[in-house]
C-alpha cells in the first residue's frame, strides 16, 4: 500500500501542474472571452457599424444646420406664433383630462379588483389590461372604421336603426374626430398603467385598516378614502 501511495503521489502532482506552459497567457484568455473572432462576430460588428452610421450621422446633419442663420430665424417665428401656443393648450388639455380619466378608471377597477368580493378572478384583470394587447395603430383604425361621421359601421347601424322611428340623420351621431373623443381614446389607452401601478400599491395594504374602520362604523367611502 505504501509502494502504491508513493507511487501516486508523482501522477497527482502531474495533473496539479501549475506549468505556464500549460497555461495560456492573458492576452489570449482576454481575447477569447471578450472578442471572439468569427463569422458572427464580424457580422454583429457590422450591423453595429450600420446602425451607427444610419442613426448617428442624421442627427450630426441636423445638428449642424440648426446652428445656421435662417434656422434661427425661423425657430423664433415658429416659437412667436400664436398656432403654437394654441396647440400646447390643445394638447395640455387633452393629456390633462386623459390623465385624470385613466386614474380614476384606473383606480376604481383595481380597488373592485384586489379590495372587494366584486372583481372577477383572472377576467378582470384581463379586461383592465385588455388596451394592452391591442396594437395602437389597428386600435386607432379600428375606433375610425367604428365611429367615422360619414362612413363609419357604427353610425351607419344608428341611422339605420333610428330611421323607421323618424329620426334622419345625414352625418354622426358619433364622430370620433373630436377633441372630446380624442381625449376619452387617450384616457383609453393610459387606463392599463394606472391600473397597474394603482392595483399593485392595493394589493400591498394591510387589511386590519379596513376592519379598524368597520369597527369604527366608517362606509364604503370613507374606507376607501
Amino acid at each position: 500500500v505504501t509502494g502504491v501511495q508513493t507511487c501516486a503521489l508523482p501522477i497527482y502532482g502531474s495533473f496539479m501542474s501549475t506549468s505556464p506552459s500549460l497555461r495560456p497567457s492573458n492576452a489570449q484568455f482576454d481575447r477569447r472571452l471578450f472578442w471572439p473572432v468569427n463569422g458572427f462576430s464580424l457580422f454583429s460588428l457590422a450591423l453595429c457599424c450600420i446602425f451607427l452610421l444610419l442613426t448617428i450621422y442624421p442627427l450630426l446633419v441636423s445638428t449642424t444646420k440648426l446652428f445656421d442663420a435662417n434656422s434661427w430665424r425661423e425657430i423664433s417665428e415658429g416659437l412667436s406664433s400664436a398656432s403654437l401656443r394654441t396647440v400646447l393648450l390643445n394638447t395640455l388639455i387633452i393629456v390633462g383630462s386623459a390623465t385624470i380619466i385613466a386614474l380614476i378608471t384606473g383606480g376604481l377597477l383595481a380597488w373592485i379588483d384586489e379590495r372587494t368580493d366584486g372583481g372577477l378572478p383572472g377576467f378582470g384583470r384581463l379586461m383592465a389590461l385588455a388596451p394592452l394587447l391591442v396594437p395602437p395603430i389597428a386600435g386607432v383604425m379600428g375606433w375610425a372604421v367604428l365611429l367615422d361621421p360619414n362612413a363609419g359601421l357604427l353610425n351607419g347601424f344608428l341611422r339605420w336603426a333610428l330611421a323607421p322611428l323618424g329620426v334622419t340623420i345625414a352625418r354622426g351621431p358619433l364622430n370620433i374626430f373630436t377633441p372630446t373623443a380624442l381625449g376619452l381614446m387617450t384616457a383609453l389607452y393610459l387606463v392599463p398603467y394606472a391600473y397597474l401601478i394603482l392595483a399593485a400599491a392595493l394589493r400591498q395594504l394591510d387589511p386590519a385598516l379596513e376592519e379598524a374602520a368597520r369597527i369604527n362604523q366608517a362606509g364604503p367611502f370613507k374606507t376607501l378614502i
